[in-house]
């Protein structure tokens, strides 16, 4: 048996699932794939190993991300509702570093990913205004320094809010508990599968949100993500 079979194995199993999915586009794009040889499969492999690599973020510039909010802080143009302004120079929580609806930006500049700020700002919008001003405000000191690892904080913060989610009926919770599981070892970088990920990607972030709607329930969310940022791992060196 070739060494990569069971890698075109779990291509036939995703391509299925594309099928039963309706997704034909991607069905035969992964079907494609179980027919390479042994050196394109190595190559394949070698690419998505480096994108790996790449993909490594820590935290930069931080001394840089303090300066910025202090400066917005101080100047009183934080808001809610907007992005940006550009002639009253006033934004929201991404807004105010990006001057504008740039996640990518903060995350190039300040190595924030962008599930980490897309959540920060859903709590920031749904918080009282004084209260919103002040997360804005405590951001940096959670994010603390440079080299630091957020990539696994928008998956532990998700599988903490659907621990957290009230009662269920036994047929919904069993659709959840595996979703838990996944998000829990992803947050742990182990592997889940691409496909159950996909697909539950939709439902995991309705299901967080749909059930914590009130002032107090963001406040829990807003400490938990400030805590869980704060506890990310400091790597050795730094990407800035």
């Amino acid at each position: 048996m070739s060494s990569y079979e069971n890698w075109r194995d779990r291509c036939r199993l995703a391509a299925a699932a594309a099928t039963a999915r309706g997704d034909d586009r991607s069905a035969r794009y992964l079907g494609s794939l179980t027919n390479l040889s042994d050196d394109q499969v190595a190559g394949v492999c070698l690419v998505i190993s480096a994108n790996n690599q790449q993909s490594l973020m820590l935290t930069k510039n931080t001394d840089q991300l303090r300066r910025e909010v202090a400066a917005h802080v101080k100047a009183d143009s934080i808001i809610q509702g907007d992005y940006w302004d550009p002639e009253q120079q006033r934004g929201c929580f991404i807004g105010c570093l990006a001057l504008g609806n740039y996640p990518d930006l903060n995350e190039s500049t300040y190595g924030l990913p962008v599930e980490v700020q897309r959540i920060a700002e859903r709590i920031f919008e749904a918080l009282p205004a004084t209260e919103a001003k002040a997360f804005f405000a405590v951001f940096p000191d959670a994010v603390g320094c440079d080299g630091k690892d957020l990539t696994k904080v928008h998956w532990q913060f998700l599988a903490s809010e659907l621990r957290s989610l009230p009662g269920r009926l036994t047929g919904i919770q069993a659709v959840i508990d595996p979703v838990i599981t996944g998000l829990e070892l992803l947050a742990q970088a182990k592997d889940w599968p691409t496909i159950a990920a996909t697909t539950t990607a939709a439902v995991t972030d309705a299901a967080a949100w749909s059930a914590t709607t009130t002032a107090a329930a963001r406040r829990r969310q807003r400490d938990l993500l400030l805590r869980l940022i704060r506890e990310a791992p400091v790597l050795e060196g730094s990407n800035g």
